[in-house]
């Protein structure tokens, strides 16, 4: 049953009333239809409730293992991100470790997993800048905007990812530009799906790449536009590789000679296990296809 708190205000079950009033309202539905909707059991809570019961009500019903429809992402997200603003702004100077035990009592008080707030608040703060960048910058509707923000939510997970040189926010928010072209195609649906995010991390210090996502932005058709993301996409990853090969002599040449100048005992005393083992599966892979490149190039000469 719906769940309503001492005043009335309705805490719990607004998709199930919001459902009865249309059958009400709407001529869709017959008057024994209309009968069996004009009352519905509720629950309500006494007047000796605390805000906390209240607060409960709403947490535990939405974020906990549900019997019913969950909320969506950029729902909890938000709320998650509300109550981290909040919690910051008591010690806005808090250090990482601070920061790390607030997230963990947020975790708590949301019944998350802390890599999940953590995540969460990323997520928010990428769709208040996608949001901020097409309401000011490019003075679009406000509510269509917030529409498209939650709309591709789950792109601003990818967006979110990395923080070193060559990884998806690192470049964006190193690069304005890129990072506003990217909100223009997202905007307005140009991207076939979130994992092309992902390649963008091939794009930023491709020109090819660059100019044809440049066409994209400006096509005005979607069914042409994504395919030139996809060409965007598809010309970096080819540029990577082939600069990844050009130079791969120069990789393995330093990768050997610190290798023969590493001491033994390193291998024992420094070296992890786990390193030792993946080190020794690398040569393992490489061994036959050496082989077949020596004899390929005796044969050739």
């Amino acid at each position: 049953p719906p769940i309503l708190d001492a005043d009335f205000t309705l805490l719990d079950g607004n998709r199930r009333v919001a459902a009865c009033q249309y059958i009400l309202k709407s001529d869709e539905f017959d008057t024994d239809a209309k009968r069996r909707a004009e009352y519905i059991y509720v629950w309500q809570l006494t007047e000796n409730r605390t805000s906390d019961d209240v607060y409960n009500v709403i947490i535990t019903l939405n974020f906990e293992p549900p019997y019913k429809k969950d909320w969506p992402d950029y729902v909890k997200a938000r709320k998650v991100y509300e109550a981290w603003q909040n919690m910051t702004m008591l010690d806005p100077t808090a250090g990482d470790q601070s920061q790390l035990e607030t997230r963990r009592s947020i975790a708590n008080q949301f019944a998350l997993k802390l890599s999940d707030v953590t995540r969460f608040i990323k997520m928010v703060k990428w769709a208040e800048d996608f949001e901020e960048y097409h309401i000011n910058v490019e003075n679009r509707d406000t509510y269509e905007v917030k529409h498209r923000a939650n709309r591709y939510f789950q792109y601003f997970d990818e967006l979110s990812k990395g923080t070193t040189p060559g990884t998806v926010q690192y470049e964006l928010e190193r690069d304005e530009g890129l990072k506003n072209l990217v909100f223009d195609l997202l905007y307005e649906g140009k991207f076939k799906n979130w994992s092309q995010i992902r390649e963008l991390k091939y794009i930023y210090d491709d020109k090819g790449g660059l100019e044809t996502l440049s066409q994209a932005q400006k096509e005005t058709n979607l069914a042409t536009a994504r395919r030139r993301v996809e060409d965007a996409m598809a010309i970096a990853r080819a540029a990577k590789a082939e600069r990844r090969e050009l130079a791969a002599n120069d990789r393995i040449e330093t990768f050997v000679a610190w290798l023969e100048d590493l001491p033994p005992k390193t291998f024992r005393d420094t070296i992890t296990s786990e390193n030792l083992e993946r080190l020794l599966r690398a040569l393992r892979l490489v061994e036959p296809l050496v082989k077949a490149a020596k004899s390929s190039q005796k044969g050739k000469a």
